[in-house]
């Protein structure tokens, strides 16, 4: 089991039952120090919304348990423009994170 920290549409619990089959529970709101929130990820068929460093900016998020099985939807939703890489949470969590790849 991994924990994933979502900051965007992964929240929604409308996409969460169209990926899944089911809303995700969360193990509640945290947040990302030193990274800020911007909407201008242009991906071929339109923005999307990406972490960018920032020096004490905070992003919101929830943390939701997931599965392997569980990942590999996240993975395909999200496509290759992102790539989920470690990161760990102001309360000290250890969490998974979509980042935009770099090109």
């Amino acid at each position: 089991m991994k924990h994933i920290f979502a900051y965007g549409t992964l929240q929604v619990p409308s996409v969460q039952e169209e990926l899944l089959g089911r809303s995700f529970a969360s193990l509640g709101v945290t947040t990302l120090k030193d990274f800020v929130v911007m909407g201008d990820y242009f991906v071929e068929d339109g923005y999307y919304p990406r972490l960018v460093p920032m020096k004490d900016g905070v992003v919101y998020g929830n943390v939701y348990p997931m599965s392997d099985k569980d990942i590999a939807v996240l993975d395909e939703y999200e496509t290759d423009a992102y790539e989920l890489k470690q990161a760990r949470t102001s309360c000290g969590m250890n969490v998974y994170v979509y980042f935009p790849k770099t090109k």
